[in-house]
């Protein structure tokens, strides 16, 4: 089916290339918002109506996620320079070549928008990362999961007293090429916390950053870009 809809090798000087990184979400049944998982695909073939994904997984944990036929997505994808753009589209069907493949429309080259920059890029990242409990006083050390500009989500493998709306403080050590790590402060609000389970046996932890310096902010943004190129390398070199 795959060989008969789309043309092995087709160049196109479109954004949209095979191996590009997708960030997906799925907009609710009221049209009007976007749900709160952040999935994850690459472009695995391109037509001139459609676009064949890899199906999309979970970022966090590493779930498959399946769509029916007609379901609006949006997604969004960092270019070489850095910049951010995003698109609408809707599941046209499924396929296979070795990997499940999911069928989406081909947006219209001038639909492909550049995204505000407060619409911040989530990549995978392992960070040392320090939590500080109140009530009482307990310091953790724990490894972040992903990364962004607007929060982060972690691991642990102590299930921490935290629950949704819960604030708490935090240093992030940030990676520098001149020293060991740079320290990054901030207070955060739990968004998720996950308990462990079987298939799961450690908690995992969502924070939005409520309050950090911009300038810190920046350097994370700045970092999460870098990731995500040096990804996108790292595929296409394979």
């Amino acid at each position: 089916m795959l060989s008969r809809l789309f043309k092995k090798g087709l160049e196109t000087d479109s954004m949209l290339q095979v191996g590009l990184l997708l960030y997906i979400n799925e907009i609710s049944e009221s049209l009007t918002e976007e749900k709160d998982t952040l999935l994850k695909s690459r472009i695995a073939e391109i037509s001139d109506e459609l676009i064949a994904i890899e199906m999309p997984i979970e970022e966090g944990t590493g779930k498959m996620r399946f769509f029916s036929r007609d379901t609006e997505i949006t997604a969004f994808f960092v270019s070489e320079n850095g910049m951010k753009y995003s698109f609408s589209s809707k599941v046209t069907g499924k396929a296979s070549d070795n990997i499940p493949l999911l069928l989406i429309e081909k947006p219209m080259e001038s639909s492909i928008t550049k995204t505000q920059r407060r619409d911040y890029l989530r990549v995978p990242m392992n960070l040392n990362l320090v939590i500080i409990l109140q009530n009482p006083i307990e310091i953790v050390n724990v490894q972040t999961i992903d990364l962004s500009g607007g929060g982060l989500s972690f691991s642990s493998s102590k299930t921490l007293p935290l629950q949704k709306g819960q604030t708490v403080n935090g240093v992030l050590q940030l990676p520098e090429k001149k020293k060991d790590s740079e320290d990054i402060r901030f207070l955060g609000v739990v968004k998720r916390a996950t308990p462990p389970d079987e298939q799961r046996p450690i908690q995992t932890v969502a924070l939005h950053f409520e309050d950090i310096e911009e300038r810190d902010r920046d350097k994370i943004i700045q970092l999460c870009i870098h990731r995500e190129l040096e990804l996108n390398r790292k595929y296409n070199n394979r």
